[in-house]
């Protein structure tokens, strides 16, 4: 959260509560049947959210160290990481990590978080 602000994730979580604990057992017929149909769909993004927020996570996690060591430099504070991905994405071009064992097992990290989220 932001400054006490919910994040997108956070006030998805709130209209699922709202919709399961306070809305539907007050409806019934067609309108309940929509009422489900939303909270749903509700349950989807929020689904969809996190996986999304959980494999930025492992990407970052995984790169990070290799974009660090990939730049040559010992301190990488001073760059964005923009600048970081952009120089990774130049050495990986011109092939300069080819067979590199570290970009291997952050390549085999991150297909193992994207396994996670195929259910």
């Amino acid at each position: 959260m932001k400054g006490g602000e919910a994040n997108a994730a956070e006030l998805l979580r709130l209209v699922e509560h709202e919709l399961a604990n306070e809305v539907l057992p007050q409806l019934s017929g067609d309108l309940r049947y929509r009422a489900r149909l939303i909270l749903n769909a509700v349950k989807i993004a929020t689904a969809e959210l996190q996986a999304d927020r959980d494999l930025s996570t492992a990407i970052k996690d995984a790169l990070g160290p290799l974009t660090a060591s990939a730049i040559d430099a010992p301190d990488t504070s001073g760059k964005g990481a923009a600048d970081q991905v952009q120089a990774l994405q130049q050495m990986l071009r011109q092939g300069e990590l080819d067979a590199d064992p570290q970009l291997f097992e952050a390549l085999v990290c991150i297909a193992e978080a994207r396994c996670k989220l195929v259910p």
